[in-house]
């Protein structure tokens, strides 16, 4: 009985000076941690799993626990037909590297919120290049299925005014196919009110 009385005692004590311990560290590593040295460790922890992902901080506060409250966009699988864009929250040191998903922009090959019968503004590259996929287009799809989706390589840019074939277009997305095999790309117009398909030609990539 009385060793198991100290084994009791012992145990106790482990547990506290170890909460004591952790309370400390985490207290005092937050009060010294500057904003860039926790975007930074943040944004290590992301690219460790995903290398290729593409991170910009669009918010940094101070939080409640004394550490900092960081917004962040995150783009997976950004140059494939179908990437993914999220906004996620991170209140760094206080639950380390465990993230909240602020937003989803777009998933699965979905731009969330879209919906073709209603007013919508296709406002990020991620967005503009689902569409572009999703829409079926048959000279995007024989090149894909030509060269293979894990050869593309995709690419969106927004162009406040865009001439082709003589015809001028206002605010649209110009989104591009290529393949490293491939001798050309092939292009999709689209406008950025309600990714309206506008047209798609190819062209002759320059001799390297």
């Amino acid at each position: 009985m009385e060793l198991l009385s100290k084994t009791l005692v012992a145990a106790v004590i482990i547990i506290v000076v170890f909460s004591a311990a952790y309370y400390l560290f985490k207290h005092v590593f937050s009060s010294t941690l500057t904003e860039s040295q926790a975007i930074s460790l943040v944004k290590q922890d992301i690219l460790k799993s995903s290398p290729n992902a593409l991170l910009n901080v669009t918010n940094v506060t101070n939080s409640s626990s004394g550490g900092w409250n960081i917004v962040m966009s995150v783009i997976f699988n950004a140059t494939t037909p179908c990437p993914s864009y999220y906004a996620y929250v991170f209140n760094y040191p206080q639950y380390g590297f465990v993230y909240r998903v602020q937003n989803t922009y777009v998933n699965n090959c979905q731009i969330s919120g879209f919906n073709s019968s209603q007013s919508f503004l296709i406002s990020s590259f991620p967005a503009a290049i689902v569409r572009s996929y999703e829409l079926g287009i048959s000279n995007v799809s024989r090149f894909i299925n030509t060269y293979g989706y894990s050869n593309m390589n995709v690419s969106a840019n927004f162009l406040k005014s865009f001439k082709v074939y003589n015809q001028t277009y206002q605010n649209v997305w110009l989104v591009r196919y290529s393949a490293s095999t491939a001798n050309y790309s092939v292009y999709v117009v689209l406008q950025q009110q309600n990714g309206t398909y506008v047209l798609t030609y190819n062209e002759p990539n320059a001799q390297k």
